[in-house]
């Protein structure tokens, strides 16, 4: 049996009853890529062939055209980080200008990769939805500069360091984001915290040092990504055939109980649209969820993501695209959860639901930039993006799950919002 893992989208909005089907369904172990390890028991009700070969063919169709496509853009844009980040940090000691340009380029990399990641979140099935990886590649809401500056200081202080053995906070998107986009070279450290000698170090040094730390971190974060590539890469070993052939007790597809089970997982994965992005991300910082201020009605920007980098609304973007794609599918023919909706008779709400994308969508491009500024100043429109999303999501809920026959995942039933 596959090990239980730790699910990353449980809400502030509610603490679950019981332990989360998620983690029995969704959540797998990277060792089920062996195969013939994992399994789980059989559902009681039989399916017809027909309807088993049918909802694998959707399967397929959403490993290969939305999700092993999506894993692999996350890889490309890692790569693509790494190398400017490696990059800059031999032009620091040079010219001044060309070594801005250098920092902007990794910059920018820095937001592709995030965007790429934020797309893969409500599509997290296998081996990127494990909490541990999860976590290690960004751990927002855990983010902590202080313990960034600590790593900064334990590398030039030692001369190496061991990234598989820090904090998740030390050596994700997130942790990159401070190093790259933080201008200021003080230490966020309470002086009990403190990084010994930092404060009596150059600034170029700790600028250097800083920089040093950001390579560790993006090979670390491209090691990561590259795993994931190599999982889904396709081939007889590959997660496409892990999901694809679900239900299938002599194949990889053991994993699941069923292909339905399956399918059930990849909507349990779209929810976090409303554990974590609806309700970390838009209702904590809106006073509507428990929040780090402590406030419940009134806005509190210390909830938001990317405080450096101010990119709050590009990635609630890029992660409802992610949504999107799994619900809508991608080009014109891509098969996805609105064609099993018609299949099953229901069209009216495959064109609901898109109609709830869009509006979504919408809402979102609506979002001003930075965030922070815009909670500020045009609460309003984030208010209008939260809302426009708790409709898409209720509609997912009580239209696409029921018109399916599939379950709402333990951490949204528990929601009342």
């Amino acid at each position: 049996m596959p090990r239980k893992m730790k699910s990353r989208f449980k809400s502030s909005l509610w603490t679950p009853e019981s332990a989360s089907r998620r983690a029995a369904v969704i959540l797998l172990t990277i060792s089920c890529l062996g195969l013939a390890q994992c399994s789980t028991p059989k559902a009681e009700q039989q399916t017809a062939p027909a309807e088993v070969a049918a909802q694998q063919a959707l399967l397929r169709q959403l490993a290969e055209q939305v999700i092993q496509p999506s894993v692999a853009s996350f890889a490309t844009e890692a790569q693509r980080l790494d190398l400017a980040v490696k990059a800059w940090c031999p032009a620091l000691s040079g010219d001044a200008t060309n070594a801005a340009a250098l920092q902007k380029d990794a910059q920018d990399a820095w937001l592709s990769t995030a965007k790429a990641w934020q797309r893969l979140i409500p599509m997290a099935i296998g081996p990127h939805a494990d909490a541990d990886m999860a976590e290690a590649i960004d751990s927002w809401p855990l983010v902590n500069p202080c313990a960034v500056d600590q790593g900064v200081n334990a590398l030039l202080q030692e001369g190496t360091i061991d990234m598989t053995g820090s904090l998740p906070n030390q050596k994700g998107l997130d942790a990159l984001e401070t190093l790259l986009f933080r201008a200021s070279l003080k230490s966020l450290c309470p002086p009990q915290a403190a990084p010994a000698g930092w404060n009596e170090r150059s600034d170029s040094a700790k600028t250097a040092a800083r920089c040093a730390y950001a390579e560790a971190v993006s090979s670390a974060l491209l090691t990561r990504a590259t795993t994931l590539e190599k999982a889904w890469k396709p081939g007889p070993t590959s997660y496409i055939e892990v999901l694809s052939a679900a239900g299938n007790d002599a194949t990889a597809g053991a994993v699941w109980a069923s292909s339905h089970a399956a399918l059930n997982a990849l909507t349990d994965a779209v929810l976090s649209l409303e554990t974590y992005t609806k309700g970390r991300r838009l209702g904590a910082p809106l006073g509507i969820a428990a929040n780090p201020c402590g406030t419940i009605g009134a806005p509190c920007s210390k909830a938001l993501e990317s405080p450096w980098a101010h990119q709050g609304s590009a990635l609630l973007r890029a992660n409802l695209g992610g949504a999107r794609a799994i619900l809508l599918g991608v080009g014109s023919d891509g098969q996805a959860f609105d064609d099993w909706l018609v299949r099953k008779g229901a069209s009216p709400a495959a064109t609901s639901m898109k109609a709830h994308l869009d509006e979504t969508k919408a809402a979102f491009d609506a979002l001003p930039a930075p965030l922070q500024d815009g909670l500020a100043s045009d609460e309003a429109k984030v208010k209008a993006a939260y809302d426009a999303l708790g409709k898409l999501t209720h509609h997912v809920e009580t239209q696409l799950l029921v018109a399916l026959s599939l379950q709402v995942p333990d951490s949204v039933a528990g929601d009342s919002d």
